[in-house]
């Protein structure tokens, strides 16, 4: 197939759904029910130093045989890496307090230690187009650090939560049976 022959590439811009699960029966296979049931979080990230991915693998050095005139590279165990800042909310009648429904980002990982899952959809779809099955999704299992303010204070008010990715499902789909 030709570059002619192609269709127009697919711009990134409001195709990212970024949903929090606090558990999945099978990573690889996250149904329709316990994606309904997550916290959708993509209108509550902040896009420009959104964070959640594979990263390069370990390498296994000293593998090269005598007769070897090269390092060959093995590559060991997979690394992930994620980090995302979530925009606060604080309720308009009271403005001490945060907003119940608008904060739920926050409230949801702000705890050091919260651990679940972070379910990625990045595909043609809008971020707001209903979950199907078969959609394919990246899944990441999470433990999540304490928020960290931004060293820069200006624009809204938002805080940054590293992540320790235990793991990463980058080939999973959405499954339709609960």
């Amino acid at each position: 197939m030709s570059a002619a022959t192609l269709g127009p590439k697919t711009l990134a811009d409001g195709k990212i759904r970024l949903v929090y699960c606090p558990t999945l029966k099978d990573p690889t296979k996250p149904t329709l029910a316990e994606l309904n049931t997550g916290v959708d979080l993509s209108c509550r990230v902040l896009k420009s130093d959104f964070k959640l991915s594979a990263s390069g693998s370990e390498t296994v050095d000293d593998l090269a045989a005598l007769c070897d005139e090269t390092k060959p590279v093995v590559y060991g165990p997979s690394n992930f890496e994620g980090s995302l800042t979530v925009f606060r909310w604080y309720d308009p009648n009271n403005l001490g307090r945060h907003d119940a429904q608008g904060d739920i980002a926050y409230q949801t990982l702000k705890v050091r230690g919260t651990q679940g899952y972070l379910i990625k959809r990045e595909t043609g779809k809008r971020y707001d187009d209903a979950w199907e099955a078969g959609d394919e999704v990246e899944v990441f299992s999470i433990l999540t650090d304490n928020p960290q303010a931004p060293s820069e204070t200006g624009g809204y008010i938002r805080r940054t939560i590293p992540m320790g990715v235990q793991s990463g499902y980058l080939d999973a789909v959405v499954a339709n049976a609960a």
